[in-house]
């Protein structure tokens, strides 16, 4: 992964309050999953 664990987290927790992060990664998650 590119990303740490911690950021995945935070992802997780909070996905709709960093909206930039989820739309920077949100191609990358669904193709790693």
């Amino acid at each position: 992964m590119g990303i740490s664990r911690n950021t995945v987290r935070r992802y997780l927790r909070s996905e709709t309050t960093e909206p930039a992060y989820a739309e920077r990664q949100s191609p990358s998650l669904p193709s790693r999953c």
